[in-house]
């Protein structure tokens, strides 16, 4: 009331200055206070008629014994934020590794009795949709321990979820909002007078829906896919990160919750003879009964439903001891908790392990007490100060204990002979590591690369990074030795000896063979002693070289010496030889314009990287005269110059024989494979995976299924709904279709300004009780103008009631008794409704009582204001309405996303569940 006060002086800040003024000089002129009542009582009047005659205006809320305590987000204090070092803003560990965000069940308790109700719902689930056919492929209880693992998150989250919203806010704000627009259509289809029974009722108000119909009432296998679609989207919030890997688990669980679970407790809810019990249970004139029995205590969620049943331990899923007196494991465990900033906690455990065992020796010498005195120390700094870069949260009476060691002499340190301290923080070490990096080290890829290997992608693409980046250079180099295999220098048929090639690579050169081979990473020594051989050939840097291009000149044809050509004359100078040594400082050769294109398209072969230098488009046909050479003279100087400077070519051997043979170029790099073979008489063999990518295609189109043939029928998803679930729960008589449409665009409005309309004037409750009595019960109009009135006066008091009233019957509802009662119910109508369904009679005797008890639960002055034949037409047209299957659910699809939308902000809109 305080905050709505302030807020009207705020609205009215002249009439609330004077009214200021007014009391200072009340005060200050007390001895003409008798004047002063003249302005007063002006003021009084005013303020009374401004709230009656002002239409925006609402007396503030007078029921202040009756204000409910708005529920804030639940913030639950966990001993531990994060699992290693405590903080509740860490910074270096991973923000999953939150123990609420792995396991959201930590800490959250449950009375007996609801767990136990709730593990036996679950244990019917499994065993009704999991078992009737797992049973027959395996006798192994580990997939369905993964699902018990999932179910039991799926719960917690959801409790979790439950427990951070405020209910009676989404009821009084949303929900009654949503039925009320529901009512106005309704009643809008009634005033038309088309329907003439209950099937042309429905079919007249979904078509009044129009495009705004939900999308579920399109179909029964509509309402199916978006079943599945809402469980979709919502994996991402209630399943763990594990489970969302595994998209067999993810899918099965869509199907069990879509097809077994929602579909059927949505066409319960939707059915009038269920929602006739409703009205029974809400209307009973008797107080529900009190709980018989005492309040049972309080167990964590369903830790006895998710205990691991299988009794065989996976080979692929070794304990955390295996793992530590294994040295094959314990490098990869070490590397990943290297990874994730925790292997800290690795030091500390083995740090405890080796301190207990020296610290249970019987007999200690002097010697020993000290070394001991400074390992405990040394774990004290390292892990338990205030500030320790590495700490682990440990209990504050184990802290406190270590650090009264610390400090006192050094024989002080037999006392934790007697303690248990230091046996406590070995314990949860080994639990820290057990439960919170266990299984993330066995789902991460540290593990399987340990089992099966490194992938053969990341092998491929270290392999390939690793000869264009760190071996460059001596690629380059190591082409001399292979180049003079490529000429036809042949004696008798035969290689020279200093010119033949091993015929397989390890003969080439072992090591440098099967590094490559195994993706081993050689040495840059091993590599520059490579260089160095073949008579201690200096390396050359060809950045080193500077080279223009002239002028075009007309050179003799290589191929025929009556012929003359055109040619590039490039000028090369070494800047790194000095003038006058002993090797050539400065040089021309004469290059075609095809050579260019030629050492271009070598360059991508031999040295495989991508060059940023490119060369003009190349003209193919016509002539090159002097004149059109002459133009390309600049750009094919600049592409050379690009080449000098590129740091993988500083070594390339290839552009080195381009700027130093004075003979032709082409003849040089002809490497055609039948003059190689015709000259050679060995073969060379240079495998390094050219083929494994056809390969392994070929492979992988081996294991897909075979396409369907054309005569085949293709399926399409509403299909293969029908046959994932059973006809039984997709047929249902009451409901039959649905909407019997194709898609919502179907249908079209037939009346656009009431869905515009609906529920835009109806905000809260005070406004629906107005919109009921004027439009369904027909109230006289002195009775609609009293109403007016009192809402002036009452509505923020009225709305207030409600909203308290709401939660006193919520608290009710979720007591321990009523909880159980309300599983039993949802199980028993799910799995034991194998009675004979409830005849036509009893369902219309049912259907009596709750129309007879429902005309008596309103007051009967209520029945006189409003008149006796126009209250039983009202509330027999809102009894109708509720008798109405389809629409009944189209009600319960509007709800249920507005829950979601509660429970689940981070998906905004509906229509993400409808995509």
């Amino acid at each position: 009331m305080k905050g709505e006060v302030v807020a009207l002086a705020r609205r009215h800040v002249r009439f609330t200055t004077t009214a200021g003024l007014l009391l200072v000089a009340s005060v200050c002129l007390y001895r003409y206070i008798h004047w002063m009542i003249i302005p007063w009582c002006f003021i009084a009047g005013i303020i009374p008629m401004y709230f009656i005659l002002s239409p925006g205006a609402l007396l503030p809320n007078l029921m202040y014994f009756h204000t409910r305590k708005k529920k804030e987000p639940e913030v639950i204090k966990m001993h531990k934020a994060c699992p290693v070092c405590g903080e509740d803003t860490c910074e270096r560990h991973r923000p999953e590794l939150n123990i609420v965000v792995n396991q959201p069940w930590t800490e959250l308790k449950i009375p007996r009795k609801v767990d136990s109700a709730i593990e036996q719902f679950l244990n019917l689930v499994l065993e009704n949709f999991v078992y009737t056919w797992y049973r027959d492929l395996s006798q192994d209880e580990a997939f369905v321990d993964e699902l018990r693992t999932s179910l039991r998150f799926i719960v917690a989250v959801f409790l979790r979820r439950l427990k951070k919203v405020d209910l009676p806010s989404i009821i009084t704000d949303k929900l009654i909002k949503a039925g009320m627009r529901h009512l106005q259509i309704c009643m809008a289809v009634k005033d038309t007078g088309l329907a003439k029974d209950d099937g042309s009722f429905q079919r007249a108000v979904l078509s009044y829906y129009g495009p705004y119909l939900h999308c579920a009432m399109v179909s029964r296998n509509q309402e199916l896919q978006y079943l599945r679609k809402v469980t979709e989207n919502l994996f991402p919030h209630i399943l763990s990160e594990r489970a969302l890997q595994s998209k067999s688990l993810c899918s099965l669980l869509r199907e069990v919750l879509a097809g077994s679970v929602l579909l059927p407790g949505m066409d319960k809810i939707a059915e009038p003879d269920f929602v006739n019990n409703l009205l029974l249970v809400f209307v009973d004139p008797e107080p529900p009964p009190e709980n018989p029995d005492l309040p049972t205590d309080l167990v964590c969620i369903l830790a006895n439903f998710s205990k691991v049943k299988s009794k065989n331990q996976s080979a692929l899923r070794p304990e955390l001891k295996e793992i530590l007196d294994n040295t094959e494991l314990l490098f990869p465990f070490m590397q990943f908790l290297k990874a994730e900033g925790a292997v800290n906690v690795l030091q500390f455990y083995f740090a405890l392990e080796d301190f207990n065992k020296k610290l249970i020796r019987p007999e200690l010498s002097d010697a020993d007490v000290c070394l001991l005195h400074k390992d405990i120390l040394h774990i004290y700094n390292s892990y338990c100060a205030e500030g320790a870069f590495d700490k682990i949260q440990l209990a504050p009476d184990i802290v406190s204990e270590i650090k009264e060691v610390v400090e006192s002499p050094p024989d002080q340190v037999k006392r934790l002979q007697r303690s248990s301290s230091m046996f406590r923080a070995f314990d949860h070490a080994y639990d820290l590591l057990e439960e919170t990096f266990l299984p993330l080290f066995l789902q991460s890829n540290d593990y399987y690369t340990s089992l099966c290997g490194e992938r053969l992608q990341n092998k491929l693409q270290r392999s390939n990074n690793r000869q264009s980046k760190r071996k460059q250079e001596f690629l380059g180099k190591f082409g001399h030795r292979l180049k003079g295999v490529f000429k036809n220098d042949t004696i008798d048929g035969k290689m020279p000896d200093e010119m033949q090639v091993a015929e397989s690579v390890d003969e080439v050169d072992p090591v440098l063979a099967a590094g490559d081979e195994e993706g081993l990473d050689i040495p840059d020594s091993y590599v520059d002693y490579q260089l160095e051989l073949d008579g201690g050939a200096a390396v050359r840097d060809l950045s080193a070289w500077r080279v223009t291009i002239p002028s075009v000149a007309v050179i003799p044809d290589s191929e025929n010496s009556k012929k003359q050509s055109h040619a590039f004359k490039i000028h090369i100078n070494r800047i790194d030889i000095p003038d006058g040594g002993q090797d050539t400082s400065s040089w021309s050769v004469y290059r075609k314009y095809n050579d260019f294109y030629m050492l271009e398209q070598k360059l991508r072969e031999f040295h495989g990287v991508n060059l940023k230098a490119q060369l003009p488009q190349k003209k193919s046909f016509g002539l090159k005269g002097l004149e059109y050479l002459d133009s390309k003279r600049q750009s094919f100087e600049e592409y050379v110059q690009e080449l000098l400077q590129s740091p993988h070519l500083k070594g390339s051997e290839l552009l080195c024989n381009f700027l130093e043979s004075k003979g032709s170029f082409k003849s040089q790099n002809d490497l055609s494979i039948g003059k190689v073979f015709k000259s050679v008489p060995m073969k060379l063999t240079i495998e390094r995976g050219q083929h494994l990518d056809p390969f392994l295609q070929s492979l992988y189109a081996s294991t897909e299924a075979p396409k369907p043939k054309p005569s085949s029928v293709p399926t399409d998803p509403e299909t293969a709904s029908v046959t994932s679930i059973s006809s039984e729960r997709l047929s249902n008589p009451l409901y039959e279709n649905n909407a019997n449409l194709t898609t919502v665009e179907d249908l079209e409005c037939l009346d656009q300004s009431i869905m515009e309309d609906a529920g835009a004037e109806v905000t809260g409750v005070f406004d629906s009780i107005l919109y009921v009595a004027k439009y369904v019960y027909h109230a006289p109009e002195w009775f609609h103008h009293v109403l007016i009135t009192a809402r002036i006066l009452g509505k923020n008091s009225l709305e207030t009631f409600v909203d308290w009233f709401i939660g006193k019957k919520l608290w009710q509802v979720s007591q321990e008794h009523r909880i159980e009662s309300l599983v039993h119910l949802l199980q028993d109508a799910l799995f034991f409704d194998n009675d004979p369904p409830r005849t036509d009679e009893q369902k219309a005797e049912r259907r009596d009582q709750a129309l007879k008890e429902l005309n008596e639960f309103f007051p009967e002055f209520l029945k006189k204001a409003v008149g006796s034949e126009n209250f039983h037409h009202g509330t027999y047209t809102i009894f109708h309405i509720l008798q109405q299957p389809l629409l009944n659910k189209q009600l319960s699809y509007v709800m249920l996303d507005i829950v979601l939308q509660e429970l689940f902000p981070e998906i905004e809109k509906a229509e993400d569940f409808e995509q």
